[in-house]
C-alpha cells in the first residue's frame, strides 16, 4: 500500500512538472494590433500653404494598392479654404518618418492649428471623407462623432 501512494505521488510529481514545462513553452501570441498611432498635431509649416484653414494631409505609397485612386480623389477636395498635400514614402521620407507614420493609406485633416481633427487609416469610402473634410471646414455640419474621429 505504501508502495502504491509512493508511485502516485511519484506521477503526481512528474504530471506536475511536464505540466510547468509546457505552460512556459506555450506563451500565448500577443493579440494583433488593431490600430496604429495617428498624430494628433502637424505642423502647419512642414506642408504648403499653412495660412489656409485646413490641411488634407495624404500619407501614400507608390507600391500600396490600396492607395490608387486617392490621389484624385483628394485632389476634389481641394478648395480655397482646403489645401491637400501628399507626401509619398520614399521621396518624402523624413516626414513620414517626423510623424512617426506605420500604415498607409493615413490622411490626417487638420485645422489651420494644425490640430488632426480627423483621421483616417486605410482608404476610406468617399462619402466619409467628404464629411469629415466638411466637418473640419465647418464645425458641427456633421453630427459627433463623426467619419474618421480621432475617440480617445
Amino acid at each position: 500500500m505504501l508502495v502504491r501512494l509512493a508511485v502516485a505521488a511519484a506521477v503526481i510529481v512528474v504530471v506536475l512538472a511536464v505540466a510547468a514545462v509546457v505552460r512556459r513553452r506555450a506563451r500565448p501570441v500577443p493579440p494583433p494590433r488593431t490600430a496604429y498611432p495617428v498624430p494628433r498635431q502637424l505642423d502647419r509649416a512642414d506642408f504648403p500653404e499653412p495660412t489656409v484653414p485646413v490641411l488634407v494631409a495624404y500619407f501614400w505609397s507608390r507600391t500600396c494598392d490600396s492607395c490608387e485612386g486617392l490621389g484624385p480623389l483628394l485632389a476634389s477636395l481641394a478648395a480655397d479654404d482646403t489645401v491637400i498635400a501628399a507626401a509619398e514614402a520614399t521621396d518624402d521620407r523624413a516626414l513620414h518618418r517626423r510623424y512617426d507614420v506605420q500604415a498607409i493609406p493615413m490622411i490626417l485633416i487638420s485645422d489651420g492649428d494644425g490640430v488632426v481633427r480627423r483621421a483616417f487609416v486605410g482608404a476610406p469610402e468617399p462619402a466619409d471623407l467628404f464629411a469629415a473634410v466638411s466637418a473640419v471646414r465647418s464645425p458641427g455640419s456633421v453630427p459627433e462623432p463623426g467619419p474618421g474621429s480621432l475617440e480617445d
